[in-house]
This record gives C-alpha cells, structure tokens and sequence, in this order.
C-alpha cells in the first residue's frame, strides 16, 4: 500500500542512463566493460576487451589495428588512441564514431554477435564463466579486467588491520562467477584486502560458478548458494558468517569478512544504498492460546532516486523468511526478492518488473534453478509474504502472489477481493487507535486486517490459518513520513 515516484519506464531510462553513460553532452562516449568471450580468427582472445554503452558496443583486440564499434547492424571503426581505457579497465571513453565502415555485423542468436571486417572474422559470444576450485592466477588469465581492478584498488586499512590481527584458523570460501558484474566489483577487491592481510590463519578457498549455476551444481547445493559472489567463513568445518553478493553492513566486503573473523555482531542490513531510513517496527504472531509464534521485523527506507524499500524479515515455526519489495516514486514495483531458510535448505526468488512483464527466477537447493515470465494485466500488484504490505494499495488489481519454497515455480497471477466493514478501535501500541477494518481474499483464502489511515500499514490481523498479528512496536520521524494509500476511505 505504498505508492511514490515516477514511472517504472521513466526510472528504468535514467538507471540505463546512469549505468551506460551513453552520450555525454559533448558527443563523446563513456563506456562500461562487459564480460564476454572473444574469438578473433578462431582464436580465444582473453586479452580482448568489450565495452558497452546503450545499444552500441565496442570491442578492443590486439589482433586487431582499430577498435571495433557497432549497433544494430552497422560498423564503425575507432583509432585506438581515441579509446582511453580507465586504469582498474572497467570504464572507457572515447568520441563517437561518424561514419560506418565496410564490414558485416551478424545477430548469430543467443547473445552470440558474428562480425566481418578487412578479412577478420570476430565471433563475440556470452561468457559462460570458469567452474569449480580455481585459483587467482586461473581468474586473472580468464578475466584480467579483474587483475586490473585488484591492482587499482585501496582497501580500507581498519578492515585489513582486523583481517591481519585474526588468530585463528578460519576458511574463507569465495564463491563467485567471472560472468558476474556484483564479483567482478567486490571479488577482487576483497583478494587485495586478504594479500595484504597477509594472515597465515585465513585459509582462501576460491570456488567459481558457471553462468546458470550448473555446474558444480552438487556444491551450490550442499552449501545453499542462491547468488553470487558469496563469501563463507568457517571455523572447523562449521559456517560462522556469510556475505551475500553486496557488502552488507558497511561500504566495504573486507569490513563485513573482518567483522566476522573478528567475531563481532554482524547484523546484515540492506543489500541496496539507502538514503532515509522512514520507519520500522516489530509485529507478534500470536496463536490462539495467547502465546507469541513468531515475529515479523519490518524497516522501510528510501534510497538516492526516491524508491522506497519495504524490508521485512519474518521467523516462525523454525522458518526464516526475508523480503525486499522495491517501488518507485509513483509506487509502481520494479523489483521484489524473497529468500526462504529452514534446517538447511534456502530458496531465494527475485522478481524484475519491466515493459508489462515480471520476469522471475528462483534458486535453492531443493528447487534447483526456475525461471518464469508473466504478463501482467493493466492493474496489478505484488502480495509477497509479510503483513506490512498485506493489502496491496490498488484494491482493485489482481495480483502476482508467491508460492511457498520448494514449489515447482516461483508464482502466478491470482484475483485479488478487498470488502471494507467501516471502522474499529484496536488495543495495539499501549492504547487504542482507530483502523479500517478489511476482508483479503485471495484464491479462496480470506484474511483480516485492521489498516491504520495514519501510519499506512496494519496495526493487526488475523490471517489464513488463524494466527492473529499485532504490531508492537513502531518507529518513525513523524507520522507523515509513512506513506499512505490515498486511494483507502
């Protein structure tokens, strides 16, 4: 029931925008590395080097005396002094090209591009990424854009005074895929921090995953690996802490690692930059004899562009689960992840909205890899688990619901019936605040919940199988920093 920001499309445009840097204003191009595989004449090329920016790519190759540069079907040719590539190698910029040059740019399908030029033959294929137990020398001669990186990089000298100061033995497993943008970032910035610890009590294991996580898929499996890079600390055999593709509590992935070496609390926060912090709270999950089954931590922030996060962790009956729900200015979804733990098994599924479609995938080591796309009517919303967004704010939507971990697929569409029987007063908070009181009906289960106007979320409920929810606790810099539905009465 939040609603904020500018359209999904508008939001989409300036994040392509941000993240290609096509078109600065004085003609010129700033291009972003993206990791492929490269064979000129028949040959892999690991040295090559592709850029992207907008719908143009680039493509740096000793074999070849210029830079290659093309968009849909056409070709260009670029001096390679005009190229100047940054000194970690992930960033380029150079003019823009004017003319097109003889040669053919051939769409071979699947991501795979065919180029002919001056009796060159370039094939530029996706990257499935090395597989297994490797070692540093085996990445940097697969991808030596990541040895760039490492070598340019500074770490942050608290985080490897408390990586060096480590005095005892741990593991440090660092699964990562050499396909992956989060480890080409994070994966060789933490290796730099670890070489110049220099601790003879860490032990780096390096294990790399291939693209679609098939192999080795027995390993992602026995240690529940749902994304990339994730990073593993143990201390005889049994796990101590893990990061999970960005760092969490801090700026830096070594400073997370030496948090937990260090044996200090480390309590994950949001993966995603946040601007504001706008609210949080606790709910109780009460069964019918009075006793509290489980609870439902809740924070709600906002980030640089203006989206709004809901994060909500919820831990019952042995079960853990935690979701992100973004929505944007206009408080349109654009992106959801829900990941569910319990005795050893973990299922994460990560939802992107985009042009009418939501495009899921989900990861686990019961499930395997699913992946799904649906399209989605005019009006629709997300129902993810949790009851801070348990009346989504378009009561006439239907909506994309979630199934349990371990299902067959990640969801479906589902019709969505709100009935509204006026106002009651709720004992909640250490007195008594009125609430819309609300029917959820969704694919035959029916809910209640009692909707605080004020605050823009429910103050209780009573869900499908009759345990009751009532909010505890909540914490907010003013009662209008919660959004509200402007479309409840």
């Amino acid at each position: 029931m939040f609603r904020f920001g500018k359209s999904f499309c508008a939001a989409l445009l300036a994040l392509s925008f941000a993240i290609a840097g096509f078109a600065a204003d004085d003609g010129g191009i700033t291009w972003t590395d993206s990791t492929r595989d490269v064979y000129v004449d028949g040959r892999l090329d690991r040295q090559a080097q592709v850029f992207r920016a907008d719908d143009a790519t680039a493509l740096l190759a000793d074999a070849l005396p210029e830079v290659l540069v093309w968009e849909a079907d056409t070709l260009h040719t670029l001096a390679k002094v005009r190229l100047e590539v940054s000194a970690e190698r992930t960033k380029a910029t150079s003019p823009k090209p004017e003319t097109a040059t003889d040669g053919e740019v051939v769409d071979a399908g699947d991501g795979h591009v065919l180029l002919r030029w001056q009796g060159h033959t370039v094939l530029v294929a996706p990257h499935r990424g090395l597989a297994g137990e490797v070692t540093p020398d085996e990445i940097w001669s697969t991808v030596p854009v990541w040895q760039a990186r490492k070598d340019a990089y500074q770490p942050d000298a608290e985080a490897v005074a408390a990586l060096r100061a480590a005095d005892r033995d741990l593991d440090v497993t660092i699964a990562f895929g050499t396909w992956c943008g989060d480890s080409k970032r994070y994966v060789p910035e933490l290796l730099k921090s670890l070489e110049l610890a220099a601790n003879p009590h860490l032990h780096v294991n390096l294990v790399a995953i291939e693209r679609g996580f098939e192999k080795p898929l027995d390993w992602a499996q026995e240690h529940r690996l749902t994304n990339v890079p994730t990073i593993l600390v143990s201390a005889g055999g049994e796990e101590i802490g893990r990061m999970v593709e960005t760092p969490s509590s801090s700026d830096f992935m070594e400073a997370d690692l030496a948090a937990i070496v260090s044996g200090r609390s480390f309590v994950p926060v949001a993966r995603w930059p946040r601007e504001r912090d706008v609210a949080h709270g606790v709910y109780d999950y009460v069964d019918d004899a009075g006793r509290v089954v489980g609870t439902e931590t809740w924070e709600i922030f906002e980030t640089a562009n203006e989206a709004t996060f809901v994060h909500t962790v919820i831990e019952r009956d042995g079960k853990r689960t935690e979701v992100f729900h973004r929505r944007d200015r206009d408080g349109v979804s654009n992106l959801a992840e829900v990941t569910r733990s319990s005795a050893g098994e973990q299922t994460r599924t990560r939802l992107w909205i985009d042009d009418g479609r939501i495009q899921s995938m989900t990861r686990g080591n019961v499930t395997g890899i699913v992946e799904q796309t649906s399209e989605l009517p005019e009006h629709w919303d997300l129902l993810l688990p949790g009851a801070v967004g348990a009346v989504p704010g378009d009561r006439d939507a239907e909506v994309f619901r979630l199934f349990g971990a371990g299902e067959p697929a990640s969801g479906r569409l589902a019709e969505l019936e709100i009935t509204s029987s006026g106002h009651e007063d709720v004992e909640v908070l250490g007195g008594t605040r009125p609430a819309e009181r609300v029917e959820r009906r969704v694919d035959g289960e029916t809910s209640t919940w009692w909707l605080d106007r004020e605050l823009g979320i429910p103050l209780a409920g009573q869900s499908e199988d009759g345990i009751r929810v009532v909010l505890r606790e909540v914490n907010a810099s003013s009662t209008e920093t919660i959004p509200r539905d402007s479309e409840s009465p």
